[in-house]
């Protein structure tokens, strides 16, 4: 895994301004291949249930010396935010979306590959430049011509696939993802702005910025704030390990539950700008435009 560069890091440590967009990640260019099992020595398995799961990143957007730089953001368990750059990406490539696959043997978070994409549908991917599971690159949606654009990723939960979705609810398969169904021939109220799949493989769920839920395969749905008057759009879901509910959360921080999401806090009033939600523990993190993790 490549991580945070130095003009990337004084960036947000400098707290450039920007948009956080949950994204997935992924590889441009690079061969098919199938993902390796990470192989543990007997006894040398320290890793907890989460670390054993594919998890989302979020992406904040700067600005340094008029360049734009685009720099995912994930969150381990003790709520400590990180950095990670997959496929060689320096921090300049507009991405929309990012992913990261389980840890190394020890549980480390920093031992995660990843995978990212852009608006354009083009995957970056890390393979095995880390000590973790392998991220590998299974195909992107950039040699096709888009309807809408690509607006988030969702890894498989083997990390042998992904799924990539447009602001129509069009969906995109590779590897081992499996198409269940989609809203790209359904006029929406408001467009796609995420997704993710299910804890089993065998579904996913898409989101939409009204807070409008759209289920496949083996998704629930446990409502949604579609019929809600809101006061920021939604800007991401996250399903709970059991997959039998989730969160949505608004650009304001607003967080809203269903199903067996338990309401942990949220930072709505805050006057801070949350584009992004990924796990922490058995409960939440938002990730602010300031590259900050708070976790719930």
């Amino acid at each position: 895994m490549t991580f945070l560069t130095t003009r990337a890091a004084r960036v947000l440590a400098a707290g450039a301004t920007g948009l956080l967009t949950a994204v997935a990640v992924g590889a441009v260019g690079a061969a098919p291949a199938s993902a390796v099992p990470l192989s543990c020595p007997a006894g040398g398995d320290s890793r907890s249930a989460a670390d054993l799961r594919p998890e989302p990143g979020v992406v904040v957007t700067g600005v340094e010396d008029g360049e734009r730089l685009y720099i995912p953001i994930a969150v381990d368990e003790g709520d400590s935010a990180y950095f990670f750059l997959p496929g060689g990406l320096d921090g300049t490539t507009a991405i929309v979306g990012a992913w990261e696959n389980s840890t190394a043997c020890n549980g480390d978070d920093l031992t995660r590959n990843g995978w990212a994409v852009t608006s354009r549908g083009a995957v970056y991917a890390d393979g095995g430049a880390a000590a973790g599971a392998r991220a590998d690159y299974f195909g992107g949606a950039n040699t096709l011509r888009l309807t809408r654009p690509i607006v988030g990723m969702s890894a498989t939960v083997s990390g042998d696939g992904y799924w990539l979705v447009a602001s129509d609810g069009g969906i995109f398969s590779y590897g081992d993802a499996r198409f269940f169904g989609s809203t790209g021939n359904i006029r929406l109220n408001r467009p796609v702005v995420g997704m993710s799949g299910t804890p089993s493989g065998a579904g996913y769920w898409l989101v939409a910025s009204d807070g409008g839920i759209f289920t496949y395969g083996d998704a629930v749905f446990r409502g949604s704030t579609g019929g809600l008057r809101l006061n920021q759009p939604i800007i991401g879901l996250l399903p709970t390990p059991s997959g039998g509910g989730y969160w949505l959360v608004a650009r304001d921080g607003g967080v809203f539950t269903f199903g067996d999401a338990a309401f942990r806090g949220s930072l709505g009033g805050s006057g801070l700008t949350v584009n992004g939600i990924v796990p922490d523990g058995a409960g939440y993190a938002l990730i602010t435009d300031e590259g900050e993790a708070y976790g719930f």
